[in-house]
Formats: structure tokens, sequence, C-alpha cells
């Protein structure tokens, strides 16, 4: 039914947007093929000719071939009646690159031959073979840049077992595509035990650079960054400083505005992976409001990637 795909008035009135879908007699919709209207031709033709020729073996097998066009329209339709699909969390991709999206497939019987692709995407379809229980299986995307978009339409169709009939289906699901900035190598703005939670900024938890609150005599064991370098120069007293924010003892990846925002998104992108992949602690600041605190986990990572696959550029 490719010539109905090309209506957008019709898939976007009968396409079902939810999270899952479980097909049935109210989303399910069943046409004969190019062959199937062969067949039905074929049908009338036959049984003209039969009754014109009075010929009970002719008029036989035109209904021997009404049968099959019976039984073929339920065997089609209850190939794919009661499978349920269900777009899981969806993973994070990259700009520039194949983006795939995961379906779980799920079904008390044996399926076969089932196409499956998203409208409006040049890719071709995906053809399944089997399903039986539980299948996962990723559809793929064109390239796309960086942002969360919402996914398009999903067109699957099965003329399973004997191909005189297309049945076929609309969804729309719910999960975002993710799409963060593609990763390059570059320089990164960096700081450590310099970035602060401004504590009495509890309604807009923003984050400020470090205040100083006084300076103390330094004791052994503190750290030469808190040396009050200045003092020691005036006074000859080796003092510290001591500041008034929480302090995390943890990398910041800062997002450098000097940089053109997609090539500075690349950079701290490409900065991002390499942490998580070597187990650091680290966390991101890309304004006074938009930053993830520090951490290193699983989550955090696709926290950190997804802030960025939706960032507005913003002064610091």
């Amino acid at each position: 039914m490719q010539f109905v795909n090309q209506k957008k008035w019709f898939y976007r009135r009968f396409n079902k947007e939810t999270k899952s879908i479980k097909l049935g007699f109210n989303n399910l919709y069943i046409f004969p093929n190019l062959f199937g209207i062969y067949w039905i031709l074929t049908t009338v033709v036959i049984y003209i000719l039969g009754i014109n020729l009075e010929n009970n073996f002719t008029i036989f097998i035109c209904y021997l071939m009404i049968a099959v066009l019976l039984i073929s329209l339920f065997l089609t339709h209850f190939n794919i009646h009661g499978l349920e699909l269900k777009s899981t969390n969806q993973k994070v991709n990259f700009a520039n690159s194949t983006i795939n999206y995961q379906i779980i497939f799920t079904t008390k019987k044996y399926r076969n031959n089932i196409k499956l692709k998203f409208l409006n995407n040049q890719n071709k379809s995906i053809i399944i073979e089997k399903i039986e229980d539980k299948l996962i299986q990723s559809l793929s995307i064109d390239y796309k840049k960086r942002g969360i978009y919402k996914p398009d339409i999903i067109y699957g169709e099965s003329s399973s077992p004997l191909s005189l009939y297309t049945c076929w289906f609309y969804w729309r699901p719910l999960d975002k595509l993710i799409v963060a900035p593609q990763k390059k190598k570059g320089k990164v703005n960096k700081k450590l035990n310099q970035v602060k939670i401004n504590s009495n900024s509890t309604k807009n938890n923003e984050i400020i650079e470090d205040e100083l609150k006084d300076i103390k005599i330094y004791k052994k064991g503190e750290k030469k960054s808190l040396i009050y370098w200045k003092s020691l120069a005036r006074s000859r007293m080796l003092l510290s400083k001591n500041f008034s924010n929480e302090n995390f003892k943890n990398n910041w990846l800062i997002l450098d505005k000097n940089l053109p925002i997609e090539k500075a998104l690349e950079h701290l992108c490409f900065e991002i992976c390499t942490q998580y992949k070597n187990n650091n602690v680290y966390g991101i600041l890309l304004s006074k409001s938009k930053f993830i605190k520090p951490d290193k986990s699983e989550k955090h990572y696709l926290n950190c990637l997804t802030k960025l696959a939706g960032y507005k550029n913003e002064k610091i």
C-alpha cells in the first residue's frame, strides 16, 4: 500500500501515538496487493468463461480460487494480529552517525515476514523473518544533527503467507530520539575544587565561582592551591584562603564559550566519554543555571549527553 503512505492526511489520522501498541482490529488495515488484484480479476474471468462454456470444472477452479482468497485474508491478518510492539528506553546517539531506534516485539505465537520502517525516511525497510516469544529489533535512521527529536511514524506491513493481501499498521512511539554532539577531541576547560554550589540560592540552584570568606594561617597538610600568595609577598607569612561555599573535590568540565558553540559541545562530548570510560568522577558546567553535579555512574553519563543534546546557547 505504498500509494497510501504518501497521503500525510491518512497516516496522521490513523496512527496510534503510544509507548506500546497491541495490534488488533482497531489499528490493522488490510487490502489486496497487486498480485491479489490480479488474482481477483483472473477469478472473475474464469468464472465468466465457466458460465458461458457451461464447464463445471472451470467453475470449480473459480470457487477454489475464491476459497484460497478468503483463507489468505484471514491468515495474513492474523499473522500480525495480537503482536505487541514497545519502544524501550532509547540509547543516546551521536550526530553524523547512524541512529538506531530499538523496539521490543512480544508475541504468544509464531509470526513471520514482517516489514518495518520509519515513514519519511530514505532507509530501506527491515524484514523480520520470524518472531517467537520476544525479539528486540533496531530501526536505522538517517544522520541527524544534535538535538532531541520526536520519532517519525513507524509503518509496518505483512503479506505472509500467500502474498495476496497486505496487512499494515501505523504507530508513533513516545520515546524521543536523543542525538548528542559528534565526538571530537579538543581543548576543554577543567576546574578542580573551584566550582561551588551557592547554598543560599535554593530557588534557582545556581552555580557560582569560589567566594573568598576570610584569610587564615596556613596549616601543614593543606593544599598548596589554597595558599594566599599575595600575603606571603607582603608580610612573609604563610596564609591560606577560606571559601564560604561548599567545595566539590571533583573535576568539572566547562563549556568553552570562546569557541563556536557546536565545536565547543563536540569537544565537551568527547571529554565526557573519555572520563566515563576511565571511570572518573566529573561534572559538567554549561552555564550558571545549567549544570550536572559530579558523578561517574552510567545514568550520570547519559544525563550529561542528554543535557548536551538539548542545550541552547546562552551567556554565562
